[in-house]
């Protein structure tokens, strides 16, 4: 890696440390638990830090959590940052996360994709909150809630600035063309609330084997689902110069999702998925 790219992920990382210890700040403040999620929570113990090459940070949180700190995370904020939903844009759509973003800054060159999606609001550091929720004892009820995600998802990509046809193959690519079309008929604010009401259509019904799963997590991982013991209890661990919850089973989450993590990946895999050139890079940090 070139020393270029070294220091704008140097600069990334920054504005990432920052978001994230704004969102501590208030769950602490509010006693709202969370935790770090994938390569943050793998960051957090392989490197008491963020992965060198990362470029993201996420979050996640139980559905009631959650909804305690979308209540006062807007007044909570410190100037500078911003808090972003699915459906703050209008008819505009990206995906289902929410955000905590870190204004003065930049990830990207400025397109017209990224002002499509709120105005350039997702070419900043920002910190991804993922959205923990029962999944019920029945396996089948559990199917049939997928289903539901799976169509709603195909429906609201219709509101996307484009869709990439090539990445769906066979009987994929022809429903997701037939669902984005059909969607982008339909108002966002009512798919967005389907897909909020069908992601919590299981509370209350895990009482047996006490499991859940992400309602917002990426549509290749929806299928994922957390043994309650594995993320309930949380543990805070060093993680740059912050302290950070994860869970207390970190061990088990990390094995069944990466396997052997404290093996490093290959050179060529360790990338950036969201900076693109190292110019296109800024990042003012807030006098204190």
């Amino acid at each position: 890696m070139d020393k270029k790219r070294e220091e704008a992920i140097e600069k990334v990382h920054q504005g990432l440390y920052l978001v994230l210890g704004e969102i501590d700040r208030i769950c602490t403040k509010y006693d709202i638990p969370y935790y770090l999620e994938g390569g943050s929570m793998l960051g957090a113990v392989r490197h008491k830090a963020i992965i060198p090459w990362d470029d993201d940070a996420d979050i996640s949180m139980f559905r009631s959590d959650y909804e305690r700190f979308r209540a006062v995370v807007r007044d909570e904020l410190r100037p500078g940052f911003a808090f972003t939903e699915p459906g703050d844009w209008g008819e505009h759509f990206y995906d289902f996360i929410p955000h905590v973003i870190w204004l003065d800054s930049k990830m990207r060159a400025d397109t017209p994709e990224e002002q499509y999606n709120g105005e350039g609001i997702l070419n900043h550091m920002i910190a991804d909150i993922f959205i923990v929720e029962d999944c019920a004892d029945s396996d089948l009820r559990h199917k049939w809630t997928l289903m539901k995600l799976t169509l709603l998802y195909g429906l609201t990509m219709g509101h996307r600035y484009r869709v990439d046809y090539s990445e769906y193959k066979g009987v994929s690519g022809l429903a997701v063309r037939v669902l984005s079309k059909i969607g982008k008929r339909i108002p966002l604010k009512k798919l967005l609330a389907a897909h909020e009401k069908a992601g919590g259509s299981e509370t209350g019904k895990n009482k047996e084997r006490d499991r859940f799963y992400y309602s917002n997590y990426l549509f290749e991982d929806l299928h994922v689902i957390l043994p309650g013991e594995r993320i309930r209890k949380k543990i805070r661990v060093p993680f740059g110069e912050l302290e950070l919850l994860i869970p207390e089973k970190y061990d088990e989450w990390l094995t069944a999702y990466f396997g052997d993590y404290m093996q490093f990946p290959p050179e060529d895999k360790r990338v950036q998925l969201h900076m693109d050139e190292p110019e296109n890079v800024y990042l003012t940090l807030p006098e204190n």
